[in-house]
């Protein structure tokens, strides 16, 4: 049952819980935001680069135990990196943005994915 069916029109007129439980329920789903990238991933990618800013990296971890995430810097070599066993590197958009980087510098188009 959904908070709103139980709590009725009352909080629904106010702006303040209207607001409180609209970022509830966004945050209730921040778990699931790389789910579309876990779901691409081959079944050997056990090790993952990774660099974000505010990305809940926890849901990467799942399930737990079958992967390892490595944070890489965006300056670090595509080499660098293949020597610490990473062949797959996720970059948020922001993150590489803020950097000065499209997200993908350094890489073979056919390697990056966006």
């Amino acid at each position: 049952m959904v908070f709103w069916d139980i709590a009725g029109p009352r909080l629904k007129s106010s702006r303040l819980a209207v607001s409180a439980m609209d970022a509830y329920e966004a945050k209730s789903k921040r778990s699931e935001v790389f789910a579309p990238v876990i779901a691409a991933l081959p079944g050997d990618a056990s090790v993952l680069g990774y660099s974000a800013d505010d990305f809940p990296e926890t849901s990467l971890w799942k399930p737990f135990g079958s992967r390892r995430i490595l944070h890489v810097k965006m300056s670090d070599s595509a080499e660098a990196m293949r020597q610490r066993g990473i062949r797959y590197v996720l970059v948020t958009i922001d993150s590489a943005k803020d950097r000065g980087q499209s997200g993908c510098d350094g890489w073979t188009p056919e390697n990056c994915r966006r």
